[in-house]
């Protein structure tokens, strides 16, 4: 078989092909923040947590209330801090439109002789009592959004939501001064509505801001107390569809809830470092 040589012209026009293609994939090179369609960030969430925690008993009809003890979750009952999986992401279904999504969950538990009195759910828990704690907590957060500010390279919208948490604190003890096994279980488990401001600004190309505010002081059905949460990340886009980004969040809510799985008063304040890969179309 006869080889047959490129002639010039077709080498030369095989250079500009592929010179095009460079350019124009060069020119593609990474999403666009501001107007991309779906957006996933898949990362982990180093978090610094404090709990406190009263859950007051449940009385006999015309009984008072037995108030319970304020527990300090991580010092008091030895629960550590953990890493955990944490996912955001949103869909813009119009050019000002979008709706956002979060969800991270964290189980944790530990075990701790008690060096002060608690009282829990209608039980008490002398001092020197072997106390064993579990403590799974999530939260999961829907959200719309509107941009009423757009630019070629930032962007400014307001939002509305709910941030759905679930608490579960489980104690059981067989202490030295226990003949018997105790063990009590509150659960905290609503969807509290917030409101807030998303900024996103691309302020370099590849790299962009992505900034939040949410907040609420609310009295919402078993709920009284507020809510803030703060989010800043930076994320880099070097390939057209992905990249990765770091960040803070921290959050704070303080409420009193009275409902039958928990009467009592809820204080929690997180913070942590976000992680994550991004995937942006």
């Amino acid at each position: 078989m006869r080889h047959i040589a490129p002639t010039w012209g077709s080498a030369r026009s095989l250079r500009t092909m592929l010179l095009a293609l460079t350019l124009s994939a060069a020119h593609g090179a990474h999403a666009d923040p501001l107007n991309d369609t779906f957006n996933l960030s898949l990362g982990a969430f180093i978090l610094s947590t404090h709990t406190t925690v009263r859950a007051d008993g449940s009385p006999a009809p015309g009984s008072p209330v037995e108030v319970g003890t304020p527990i300090d979750v991580e010092r008091q009952l030895g629960i550590s801090d953990r890493t955990s999986f944490r996912l955001d992401g949103y869909w813009r279904f119009a050019e000002r439109h979008k709706l956002r999504i979060m969800y991270f969950d964290e189980n944790r538990s530990g075990q701790q002789t008690i060096t002060d009195e608690i009282i829990f759910r209608g039980e008490t828990y002398p001092i020197n009592t072997q106390v064993s704690a579990r403590f799974d907590t999530m939260v999961a957060e829907l959200a719309y959004e509107y941009a009423f500010l757009r630019g070629e390279h930032y962007e400014l919208a307001g939002s509305i939501g709910i941030h759905d948490l679930t608490f579960k604190l489980q104690l059981s003890a067989v202490g030295q001064n226990l003949n018997v096994q105790q063990s009590g279980r509150a659960d905290v488990n609503g969807p509290l509505p917030v409101i807030g401001v998303h900024y996103v600004w691309e302020f370099y190309p590849k790299w962009s801001l992505d900034a939040m505010v949410q907040f609420f002081a609310l009295k919402f059905q078993q709920y009284d107390g507020n809510l803030q949460d703060y989010n800043a990340t930076v994320f880099y886009m070097p390939w057209k569809n992905f990249g990765f980004g770091a960040g803070w969040n921290q959050f704070r809510t303080s409420v009193n809830v009275d409902n039958a799985s928990y009467d009592g008063h809820l204080q929690w304040r997180y913070g942590g470092v976000r992680l994550f890969f991004r995937a942006s179309y």
